[in-house]
């Protein structure tokens, strides 16, 4: 502490005082003070990354409302005091449709999910939080250009699967994981290859070796 006190001016003339340092006007608040305590908070670039993504505004917001857990599922709308007929997952018929539960722990959710990862050639840790599982995306060791593409994907299956849902509860349609699949794939080439000059492969390629084309974008 002396150390640190010598070579200081005093001013004699003001009042000892306390300084919070970690505040942005020198104050004391709990909120500065939990921040210090919690430390960086991974969520907060998942967000960063989300906006800058190439997916269209629509499914960007639309990924967000997941995230945030603000979804009309039939649990949130019960939670609204809005009636439902059934709160049953309107996939497998078998345990309540929550966030986490419609878009990664149903078991059509999850054939999706693993034809993805499939195609992506990796493997993944079965999370069912929408924050930890954006996480996932994430953790790859690439380039700023090759996240924002990895980011997009999860978007565009996060999409599909709502898409898909809303399909078969108001037009009746099939439940059918590998075209969900197929339509995000679709759907994150016609994004990326209209955005960047520098994506040239074809959907064939795409298909074929995504990792091959998402390293070719500088």
């Amino acid at each position: 502490m002396l150390q640190e006190v010598h070579g200081k001016a005093s001013v004699l003339s003001i009042e000892d005082s306390r300084v919070w340092k970690v505040g942005k006007d020198s104050g004391f608040s709990v909120k500065s003070a939990y921040a210090k305590l919690r430390g960086p908070f991974e969520g907060e670039s998942l967000f960063v990354s989300l906006w800058k993504s190439y997916a269209l505004p629509t499914t960007q917001f639309s990924a967000w409302r997941v995230l945030s857990n603000s979804v009309a599922t039939k649990v949130n709308l019960e939670r609204r005091g809005v009636s439902v007929d059934s709160n049953l997952c309107s996939f497998c018929r078998m345990e309540v449709k929550s966030t986490n539960h419609l878009f990664f722990y149903c078991r059509i959710a999850g054939l999706v999910w693993k034809q993805c990862f499939t195609w992506l050639g990796t493997t993944s840790v079965d999370h069912v939080d929408p924050v930890s599982h954006l996480l996932q995306f994430n953790v790859l060791n690439a380039s700023a250009q090759v996240k924002v593409v990895w980011s997009s994907i999860w978007i565009a299956v996060v999409n599909e699967i709502w898409k898909h849902r809303n399909k078969h509860i108001f037009q009746g349609g099939v439940i059918d994981h590998s075209e969900m699949f197929t339509l995000a794939q679709l759907k994150v080439w016609s994004w990326v290859t209209s955005k960047s000059v520098y994506a040239c492969f074809t959907y064939y390629e795409w298909c074929i070796d995504p990792m091959a084309c998402m390293f070719s974008i500088k």
